[in-house]
């Protein structure tokens, strides 16, 4: 992201300075700054998406409070939140991943379930975090559908690389349901010295 700031920023001078330029080149030079700025609204969006500045600065319960909050203005599901944990902060890779995973379902029961109601529920029973996310939508025969559609992989592969397990129930008519149990460890930069003890 800075490299595309500098970039612009390089390009502002250029632009400050048009007795320097030819004028055939003013255009050009106009929207290759213009599409700078664009590039760096998505990049920060996108960087936000993945791990939003919030989560860093009041931690996961508040980013789930924030991104149930943003789910329900844009659509017309009716999501409860309840959160039921003994500290108010975690690793920031496990607040990281929990928050991924959370966002990940919420965004496939706007996508696929037609439910009217999402119920995302965090608890900590002192071994581990286990996060459920159920809605009473559409559901699905996970025989024919299988882990590879609808993002099921991806939330299955982050709570497997955390050495956690992920368990998905769905019946077609009556809703899916998620249950995710991640153990809790100490803030390692390195996951692996983690996994290894």
């Amino acid at each position: 992201m800075q490299y595309l700031v500098g970039a612009l920023l390089y390009l502002d001078e250029l632009h400050d300075r048009p007795e320097s330029l030819n004028p055939e080149a003013l255009r050009p030079l106009d929207r290759a700054r213009s599409l700078l700025r664009q590039a760096i609204v998505e990049g920060r969006r996108l960087i936000r998406g993945v791990r939003p500045p919030i989560l860093d600065e009041n931690g996961l319960a508040d980013a789930l409070k924030e991104l149930v909050a943003e789910t329900q203005a844009g659509s017309a599901i009716d999501v409860e939140l309840q959160i039921e944990t003994a500290t108010s902060r975690y690793s920031p890779l496990l607040e990281g991943m929990v928050y991924r995973i959370v966002q990940e379902a919420l965004t496939n029961i706007q996508r696929h379930s037609h439910s009217p109601r999402a119920l995302v529920r965090l608890t900590d029973d002192g071994d581990g975090l286990r996060l459920d996310v159920r809605d009473w939508g559409v559901g699905f025969n996970l025989d024919e559908v299988g882990f590879d559609k609808c993002g099921l992989a991806g939330i299955r592969e982050r709570c497997e690389c955390l050495g956690g397990s992920c368990d998905i129930s769905s019946t077609p008519g009556l809703g899916t349901w998620i249950v995710v149990r991640l153990p809790i460890f100490p803030s390692s930069p390195d996951i692996m010295e983690y996994r290894s003890a």
